[in-house]
């Protein structure tokens, strides 16, 4: 009976297996990943007293995508849901065992719109975290030893050469931070709509689901 059990448990997802290739609608392809200072935005509004701050430095890190959607019956131009899961490397200069630490977070997008045959995304580190990893006030690009991208959604190509597609890193080759042993920080790379970047360039960056 095991033996039976054992060999009909492939027959039995193979149709499984056929449904969710027929799924896949689109191919999307990290063409580049790059990193920016940006300043935090000031905006003019009525209403609330005005009160002095002193902008500080964030660093944005973007990716850009190239996405293309097959055609076919009841294909729209669209990725229903995509992931991006961020990595990048600063030298704590701060702490005591002055070490290279891992920063990681995560965002989500719903509409991703394919037909321009392009996609941006992006990601930020706060002031504070810069400031206490770093030891100044204005960072610099130069202070990430490395940095990286990876996609997956739902539709989408994940197989074969498409799998090589999806990741994109600078500083390391491969997926260096699959094998990172030192320490990580969760959570210290945030998504934008939770910055005061978030209602800037919304035609440029598809928007994030919130949950």
């Amino acid at each position: 009976m095991k033996t039976l059990f054992c060999i009909a448990l492939p027959l039995a997802l193979s149709p499984i297996l056929s449904a969710q290739k027929a799924e896949v609608k689109h191919r999307v392809e990290v063409k580049e990943v790059k990193v920016e200072v940006q300043q935090t935005p000031l905006f003019q509004v009525t209403g609330p007293k005005e009160k002095r701050i002193d902008p500080k430095y964030w660093i944005e890190i973007e990716a850009e995508l190239e996405v293309e959607t097959k055609e076919g019956r009841g294909v729209v131009p669209f990725i229903s849901e995509l992931q991006a899961t961020w990595y990048a490397v600063i030298k704590d200069e701060v702490g005591e065992k002055r070490e290279p630490v891992l920063l990681k977070g995560r965002s989500e997008y719903r509409m991703v719109r394919t037909a321009g045959g392009e996609a941006f995304l992006s990601a930020y580190i706060e002031p504070n975290v810069l400031e206490r990893l770093t030891g100044k006030e204005r960072p610099s690009e130069s202070d990430l030893l490395a940095f990286a991208v990876v996609v997956s959604g739902t539709d989408i190509a994940t197989e074969g050469k498409f799998a090589k597609e999806l990741f994109k890193s600078e500083g390391e080759k491969g997926k260096w931070w699959e094998n990172w042993k030192r320490e990580i920080k969760e959570d210290f790379i945030v998504p934008k709509s939770t910055t005061p970047f978030a209602p800037l360039w919304a035609d440029r960056y598809p928007p994030e689901k919130v949950e």
